[in-house]
């Protein structure tokens, strides 16, 4: 079990490191991380279902066509990869719920809008 210093203890087989939020190379003040641009947005999710199987399953889909992007969602403090359908899934994002996009690379516009519009489309549900 990984101590409260983000290191990992003696068990190597079920090792995983946790880094605390706030070690991470973010300078919000140049809107970069690591020397990447990073873009944040934050949207509503509209269908009547919110993000059940179906629509974080295109939403992850979307995601991982963008592989040289970092792509992060969050909702209530939680945040997880948008290439992670688990993830995705942990959010429990009903109807209405608010959801911050970041998306970090060279130029992350496109990825961005893409996903803006997928969720504002209501994932073609409504």
């Amino acid at each position: 079990m990984p101590d409260s210093g983000g290191k990992t203890s003696g068990n190597p087989a079920g090792s995983i490191a946790f880094v605390p939020r706030e070690d991470q190379a973010l300078n919000l003040a140049d809107n970069t991380t690591e020397g990447r641009n990073t873009l944040r947005k934050t949207v509503f999710v509209k269908n009547k279902l919110g993000l059940h199987l179906r629509p974080a399953s295109q939403l992850v889909k979307l995601a991982s066509q963008f592989e040289d992007f970092d792509i992060h969602l969050s909702k209530d403090g939680q945040q997880v990869n948008a290439k992670s359908i688990m993830g995705v899934i942990m959010l429990a994002a009903e109807q209405g719920s608010e959801i911050l996009i970041e998306i970090s690379g060279d130029s992350p516009q496109e990825a961005l809008e893409a996903i803006e519009q997928l969720i504002a489309s209501g994932f073609g549900e409504d």
